[in-house]
């Protein structure tokens, strides 16, 4: 380990290679002053300090020159001063500066081009080199590329640094927007179109689709154009039509005529006419219901085939036939019958049964009677109520009032806490009674008692006894019978 001794010392030793590098060097220059400085005089800051005795740019030109020595340089107008130092004094050119006017003026130290211009100072001025993109004095005129036509089939220019930008339409690409884009190679036509480029658009071709628009996405409504011939009837479809052609006619615009167009059929009693040969002529007829034949000529009599249920009586027609129904039957052949329960005709919860041509009403339970259960039952004309006081009926209804001991909506059912409350009662008096009876025997007791003595004292009220007075009046006091002896006065 270091000890203190060798610490101090290396410390001592630090501290005087400091103090020996802060000593001003004894040069009279100092690096960076061009020229370099003349005359002993010292170089601060990259410049000469020439004191008092010289001037210059180098301190070369002794103060007390005078204009025959040419002080003044680049041409400059030299003046003899009198009584001051300098003796002489310099008026420099255009473009000069400095006391012997020996500097060129440095137009270019207060950085006037802008933009990364470079500049040079020149013919006692500057002048600014500039970047592309910007132009003017200093440069800081930003070069305007957006000229008329720089973007072209209607693209938006944008102005940047020695450059430019083209927003073009959908149509066009490229830096002036001057590629035409093939639009049909992202398919824009649908639904079977053909697609035709052309210059900043594109065209499709809906031929024969069925469609319409520009994408062949609408529909084309082929009806308007009538293409059913012969009278078809047109109907229109998504990207398609039918025709309905008429009797006798084919094909998808009922162009072709057969056999069946002239009609051979019986036109009213014939549903369709189907031609089974175009080019021989051979023709089917099928006929409509009630009629036959080749041609549908013939009428069918339907009542032959008893045809008319439940007792109803046919008549032919031409191509038909009439049941007349009896009452509770319908349809066609009479074979339904009629629900005369549907038109609801039982009233008041009546329940209703259908019937042929009828209907029945069970009205039980209701409080109502006859056919459709609309006539109030009068329950008190009746035996209704038993162990009543009063019957009182009301629309479908009665109400029974009960005397005690009964309950029910008739009075019929005996109250079960009727018989428990006089049993109860009953329980009671056997308690209360024997009581009641201790109490009136004990209170005769008494009054006995009381009227054999008053009779016994009444006995013996105004005689003398013997017995009772040696009970009753032998003590005598004699205070009440002897006087007292007279008092004796003293003289």
């Amino acid at each position: 380990m270091m000890t203190t001794v060798q610490v101090i010392l290396g410390l001592s030793v630090l501290y005087l290679s400091l103090l020996l590098l802060s000593i001003p060097s004894c040069e009279t220059e100092e690096a960076g002053c061009d020229p370099s400085c003349q005359n002993n005089a010292s170089c601060q800051q990259n410049k000469c300090q020439c004191g008092t005795s010289f001037v210059g740019q180098s301190c070369e030109v002794n103060a007390a020159s005078n204009c025959t020595d040419t002080p003044c340089k680049s041409g400059g107008q030299c003046l003899d001063l009198t009584g001051s130092t300098p003796s002489f004094n310099c008026t420099c050119p255009s473009g000069y500066s400095g006391y012997l006017c020996e500097k060129p003026i440095d137009y270019c130290q207060d950085l006037p081009c802008v933009n990364g211009g470079n500049c040079t100072s020149i013919n006692n001025d500057y002048q600014c080199v500039c970047p592309p993109g910007y132009s003017g004095k200093n440069c800081s005129v930003d070069t305007d590329n957006c000229s008329a036509g720089t973007c072209q089939n209607g693209g938006t220019c944008i102005d940047m640094v020695d450059d430019y930008i083209c927003n073009c339409t959908d149509s066009w690409q490229g830096k002036r927007c001057q590629v035409d884009v093939d639009e049909c190679e992202t398919q824009p036509c649908q639904k079977g179109g053909k697609c035709q480029n052309s210059p900043g658009s594109f065209k499709c071709d809906c031929y024969e689709t069925g469609y319409k628009d520009k994408y062949c996405n609408e529909d084309l409504n082929e009806c308007e154009f009538s293409p059913c011939q012969n009278g078809g009837q047109c109907t229109n479809s998504d990207g398609d039509y039918n025709c309905s052609c008429t009797l006798g006619y084919e094909g998808q615009l009922c162009e072709s005529k057969g056999k069946c167009a002239d009609n051979p059929c019986h036109q009213n009693n014939t549903a369709y006419c189907y031609q089974e040969d175009k080019v021989n002529g051979f023709y089917n007829c099928t006929c409509k219901r009630g009629w036959e034949g080749t041609h549908c000529g013939i009428n069918i009599n339907e009542c032959n085939l008893n045809i008319c249920q439940h007792g109803s009586t046919c008549t032919d027609l031409d191509g038909d036939y009439y049941c007349n129904c009896i009452p509770g039957y319908s349809d066609k052949n009479c074979s339904t019958d009629i629900n005369e329960c549907l038109t609801q005709p039982c009233k008041n919860g009546g329940n209703c049964s259908d019937q042929v041509n009828d209907f029945s009403c069970d009205c039980n339970n209701t409080g109502y009677i006859n056919k459709t259960c609309e006539e109030d039952i009068d329950e008190c004309a009746s035996d209704t109520c038993v162990n009543f006081v009063q019957c009182d009926n009301s629309p479908g209804d009665f109400s029974c009032t009960c005397i005690p001991g009964y309950e029910g909506k008739r009075c019929s059912v005996k109250d079960p806490y009727y018989q428990r409350i006089d049993n109860e009662n009953d329980i009671m008096w056997y308690i209360i009674g024997p009581v009641v009876a201790v109490i009136l025997i004990a209170i005769v007791v008494v009054i006995v008692v009381f009227v054999l003595c008053a009779r016994s004292k009444r006995a013996t009220r105004g005689t003398y006894s013997p017995s009772r007075q040696e009970v009753t009046g032998s003590r005598v006091e004699l205070g009440q019978v002897l006087k007292p002896p007279p008092e004796e006065r003293l003289i």
